[in-house]
């Protein structure tokens, strides 16, 4: 695997604190709006003001190797040089190893740890611009490559203090630059946000400029383990925005037999993608009693079924985020026409 996890921030609706339901560790002065949308209906906003304003989530091993991207808009350039942070990379400790900020030129410094650290790396040129969507991505490893645009323009063997003696990073952090805030008093949107780590064969980095359409089922498979809890149509319990987790939603009851399965159809994609990098699958689910639940989820390309690790629920809905770097029916790349046949599917395996 190497896509840790993307996000287009379409499936949560509007209430900002379902981002910490399994997906983001912390956030801060953000909303989920639809005013400037790159893809989909939703994107993240961050509010002007705020010293601390931006979300972090955390990685799925800590690391000294991995990949960061995503797509923003903002009203204005900064007025300093340590207020606006493109990124922000933060040890198991939540403590800043180093940090990617934007001055008032649109120029772009890396700084060893937090917002006032030593300058690692200065890219003079104007390269970040105000009021249209531009994309940002940072690599890390054994150095700092960072693009804009898909044009590098920072490629550096500097590393971090943070990093030496066996520290990693693990998580990451996306917004203003902290206490005490003046340079970044503008509003600033994000979409299509991915991470991704160096394991594996695949999305290695650059990823480049993509984005991440939010696809609900639209059809019932031929096996329906799962009861919904109103109507007969078992994929309408799953395509609502927000989640309705009180009064539409699947169950799978009872100790025998096990496993209970259900599978889903998806809709098409756009036709004017012409490439896929991964896909994820991500399940909002929890138990309603004590005792053991596990699900896992997957998809199923050409017959060739791919399955997540077990998920071990408890009794709050949270989301798991699942990536399929490879389509299992070719063990290679996804093409268009494969990712749009896949089937998705859950099951309770205890």
């Amino acid at each position: 695997m190497a896509l840790e996890w993307f996000d287009g921030f379409d499936q949560y609706g509007p209430t900002v604190a379902r981002l910490l339901d399994g997906v983001y560790a912390e956030y801060e002065g953000v909303t989920l709006s639809t005013a400037n949308p790159r893809t989909g209906v939703r994107h993240l906003r961050i509010s002007a003001g705020s010293n601390d304003a931006g979300v972090r989530r955390v990685l799925s091993t800590p690391t000294t190797a991995f990949g960061l991207g995503y797509a923003f808009s903002i009203t204005s350039l900064p007025t300093d040089v340590n207020s606006f942070a493109l990124m922000q990379a933060r040890n198991s400790n939540n403590t800043p190893v180093f940090t990617v900020l934007v001055g008032p030129s649109g120029d772009v410094y890396i700084r060893n740890g937090g917002r006032n650290g030593a300058v690692l790396e200065h890219y003079v040129n104007p390269a970040v611009f105000a009021n249209s969507y531009q994309h940002f991505e940072m690599k890390f490893d054994d150095g700092f490559k960072v693009w804009l645009n898909e044009v590098l323009i920072i490629d550096s063997i500097a590393v971090p203090s943070g990093i030496s003696g066996g520290n990693t990073v693990a998580s990451v952090k996306i917004g203003n630059g902290g206490y005490p805030l003046t340079g970044a008093m503008f509003t600033w949107d994000v979409d299509d946000l991915f991470c991704y780590n160096l394991t594996g064969t695949d999305n290695l980095g650059p990823i480049g400029d993509c984005k991440v359409y939010t696809r609900f089922p639209d059809a019932d498979g031929p096996t329906q383990d799962f009861a919904p809890s109103v109507g007969t149509d078992a994929f309408a319990m799953l395509d609502n925005v927000p989640p309705q987790d009180g009064t539409e939603y699947l169950t799978a009851t009872g100790l025998e037999p096990l496993p209970k399965r259900s599978d889903f159809t998806l809709p098409d994609l756009p036709l004017e993608i012409v490439e896929v990098k991964g896909v994820l699958l991500a399940t909002r689910m929890f138990k309603t009693d004590a005792g053991s639940a596990k699900v896992v989820a997957g998809v199923v390309s050409d017959a060739v079924e791919a399955a997540s690790g077990e998920h071990s629920l408890g009794q709050a809905p949270v989301w798991f985020s699942d990536v399929f770097d490879t389509d299992p029916g070719t063990a290679g790349p996804w093409s268009l026409s494969t990712a749009n046949d896949i089937t998705v599917f859950i099951e309770r395996s205890e």
